[in-house]
Order: C-alpha cells, then structure tokens, then sequence
C-alpha cells in the first residue's frame, strides 16, 4: 500500500471513491448522498461547514469585523481569477442597467485574458470603479461591500462567510448544484447573464430591497462561518 488512509474531496456525488475520509463542502450535501459510493468505514465530511476556505476567512468571521460602524457603500465584482468566458464585463454591464449605485471593485488574476477588455470598460465609470488584480486585500473589499456579484464556486462561500449578499452567475455547469442549494438556503440570488435585460431587473430589484438584503446576508454568514478548514 502507498498510503495508510485517503481522503477524497469530491463535489458531484455521482461516483463511487474507494476512500477513508470523504469531503464535499457544497451547500446542500449530507453524507447519505454517497450512500453506496464509499465503503462503509468511510467518514463523510459534507456542507458548507466544512468548506476549505483560507483561514483568513475564519478569522474574519470570529472578529466579528462585518459588523464595523461604517456602513457598506461598495459593489464587489469578482467571476475568478482568469474568467476565460469574460464573465466581468457581462456582470458590469448587467450593473449598469440596473442603476445601482455605489463604487465598484473588480478582482482580476493578472494572468486573465480580457484584462484589458475589463480595464477599458472600467475607465467609463470614471473615479467609482477600481481594478484590483491578483490582490491580497479581498476581504477588506468585501468587508467594504454591500453587495456582491460573481460565480458560484468557492468564492460565493466566501461572499457568504463575510455577510456580503450577492447575486451568482454559474460560469460552469459544476456551479449548479452549489449556486442552487445557496439560493434554497436564502444565501444568495441568481442571475442568467446571457440575458443581461433580465439581470438587470433582477439586480436591481435585488439591490432596492433593504431587508431582504439583510436576511441574505445572515443567512450567508449561517452558511458559512469560514472555520471548515479546523474542522477537517
């Protein structure tokens, strides 16, 4: 044998894995969903409780810092580090039809291929809208934010540890299950950003409802509170 004990992270539950420990942190798993997938001594890890998020995440959620005097003015961008399918300028033009206000910031990877593209369509907003690439400041960004718009992966799980509503795009088909179970959990919002019209409404509709807003943000931080990583 290689190795005394395996652990397997997985997020579809529609495989079997010869496993000792198995881990799927997404929103609406439970260990019964891999019933008859893993031998029967295998320890299942399922939720969000257990999502490997950066420590720093946790810490965040401890202190507690989401709850700062200063009221939330900003709106966070962010469909990954590369967003290879241009996601952002599809979101950002979504936002402005919505005619949300607020300043904006956009998290890019340096390495994205329509980095500039974004770049340029950030200069029409003027002095409200920053570029941020590869930054090591996220959760101040979000920190600072009163609403989100970005992907449905892991980062909508961190979104959701920080008290940041957000409205999700799934940018892949492995998003689905994860982007639907935080919308039945009353943790975010979806959009469909081949209809840009239709996200348009829908953020704005999102964004004017105070309370609302409100009773995602708690439902996110119940979700998620950041400490999965300790728990594994």
């Amino acid at each position: 044998n290689l190795a005394q004990n395996i652990m397997v992270i997985d997020d579809l539950a529609d495989r079997s894995h010869d496993c000792d420990l198995l881990l799927d942190q997404g929103p609406v798993r439970s260990p019964e969903d891999y019933a008859g997938l893993v031998p029967a001594h295998a320890y299942v890890l399922a939720g969000p409780g257990y999502a490997l998020l950066d420590p720093a995440y946790g810490d965040f959620s401890d202190r507690n810092l989401a709850g700062v005097p200063d009221k939330p003015a900003a709106i966070f961008v962010s469909f990954g580090a590369t967003d290879p399918r241009n996601f952002t300028v599809r979101g950002l033009d979504a936002l402005e039809g919505s005619a949300v206000a607020g300043p904006v910031n956009v998290v890019l990877g340096a390495a994205a291929p329509h980095r500039e593209e974004v770049s340029t369509r950030l200069k029409s907003w003027g002095s409200e809208a920053t570029l941020h690439i590869d930054t090591p400041e996220v959760i101040p960004l979000l920190a600072d934010s009163f609403l989100a718009i970005g992907a449905g992966g892991v980062s909508a799980l961190e979104r959701c540890c920080c008290g940041v509503p957000s409205v999700i795009a799934m940018t892949a088909d492995n998003q689905r299950a994860a982007a639907t179970g935080m919308r039945a959990a009353g943790a975010a919002q979806l959009i469909d950003l081949d209809d840009i019209t239709g996200a348009s409404n829908a953020i704005a509709d999102f964004a004017g409802q105070p309370d609302k807003l409100a009773r995602i943000a708690v439902a996110g931080k119940l979700l998620c509170d950041g400490r999965g990583g300790r728990r594994v």
